[in-house]
């Protein structure tokens, strides 16, 4: 069909009302925004009010700044060795001292 016969067909008539212009907002749920806390759509990739973008992380160190997340890290690993060095150097002396006379 030619865009003229397109233009002037009657089957082609559309009304204003056939169409929704608003959105339907009823059934996207809302999420707090980890940087403002202000209520966000949860399809939106980024905050309207912040600028923060949406991130779906659920872990454990999600939202926390790298510097956070590098000295927890620093303290369990110092701990960690710590406790292995104090561990291993207690079972040395019990260890020695089945060999002194």
């Amino acid at each position: 069909m030619a865009w003229d016969e397109y233009e002037n067909n009657d089957d082609n008539d559309f009304d204003d009302n056939d169409f929704d212009n608003e959105p339907n907002y009823e059934d996207n749920d809302t999420i707090a925004c980890s940087r403002c806390g202000r209520a966000i759509y949860d399809d939106a990739p980024q905050c309207p009010y912040c600028g923060a973008y949406v991130t779906t992380d659920s872990g454990v160190w999600s939202g926390k700044p790298a510097w956070m997340v590098v000295m927890y890290k620093t303290i369990a690993v110092l701990l960690i060795v710590s406790l292995l060095g104090s561990g291993l150097f207690w079972l040395l002396q019990f260890a020695l001292s089945f060999l002194s006379p």
